[in-house]
């Protein structure tokens, strides 16, 4: 018996790859996604207790892309998330203000009053 369904939504094969290899080594059950739109369609089929998801699901090369906090505001407010990115971003200073906007655009869009928190997990680069 698993510990848990999480939704591991990242671009990225090998990020998917080795996070979900991970987590199953640990006893969760994972489905996994490249983007929004296929994160969308795991989620009318399956039910899950947490989604990662990165913080850039359309480009990774993109400072503008926010597109993991998009979609964490259109999932159903019952489903924890969790935003991930890679340590780069704390450099550039992004992902402190990317996570700041995110924590009102997701409680805005999930239309709800109470506070929404986002954590950053970061992953290191080879």
């Amino acid at each position: 018996m698993s510990k848990g369904k999480i939704l591991l939504v990242d671009n990225l094969a090998h990020v998917r790859e080795s996070v979900g290899n991970l987590l199953t080594l640990t006893g969760y059950l994972v489905y996994t996604a490249a983007s929004p739109e296929e994160a969308k369609e795991v989620l009318r089929k399956k039910p899950v207790h947490l989604a990662l998801i990165d913080l850039r699901l359309l480009d990774h090369s993109n400072e503008r892309d926010t597109s993991g906090i998009t979609l964490a505001g259109e999932l159903d407010p019952l489903i924890p998330c969790i935003i991930t990115a890679y340590e780069s971003l704390l450099e550039q200073g992004d992902l402190a203000t990317a996570l700041l906007e995110a924590r009102c655009e997701i409680a805005g869009q999930r239309g709800r009053n109470d506070e929404t928190w986002l954590s950053p997990i970061l992953i290191a680069q080879e």
